[in-house]
């Protein structure tokens, strides 16, 4: 059996309406794949950024304000708070630090924000300390009249 090569001459009309539907879903296809490689290309990018920003030294908390302070050591509320010079400031979340600084029996109120610019601001009113005594063990008096051992 002989096999003739389809031409233009002997090409039907059956014959191109399906290779006018053949290049239309190819056209149809292209068109929507480009959309899809865009989405894509933009949604990668957009990660890639971030993972850079978040793994350069731009995104750590560049200095902290603490005002309010008098028996606690600055150190000590930055540790009580959770933050630290590896700590990313956009992951530094204001309510999550103040719940922690709350948790400390020396602390009454605190206010913590962060700044656009990497700094961590806190402000915090201690309890007043009345006094101290030793019976069995020593212990702290607040003015409001509670104890601390």
């Amino acid at each position: 059996m002989v096999v003739k090569k389809k031409t233009k001459e002997n090409q039907s009309t059956v014959d191109e309406v399906f290779e006018k539907h053949r290049s239309d879903v190819l056209k149809t296809r292209f068109v929507t794949n480009k959309v899809k490689v865009f989405v894509l290309s933009v949604i990668t990018g957009f990660i890639l950024i971030s993972i850079g920003f978040l793994a350069s030294d731009a995104s750590k908390v560049r200095g902290y304000e603490i005002d309010g302070n008098y028996f606690l050591k600055d150190e000590e509320i930055l540790q009580l708070a959770g933050i630290s010079e590896t700590s990313r400031y956009l992951f530094v979340f204001d309510t999550v630090s103040e719940n922690r600084l709350l948790a400390s029996p020396l602390v009454e109120s605190c206010e913590v924000t962060v700044k656009n610019d990497g700094i961590v601001s806190i402000s915090l009113k201690e309890k007043v300390i009345l006094g101290y005594r030793y019976k069995t063990y020593p212990e702290v008096i607040f003015q409001d009249g509670t104890t601390l051992e």
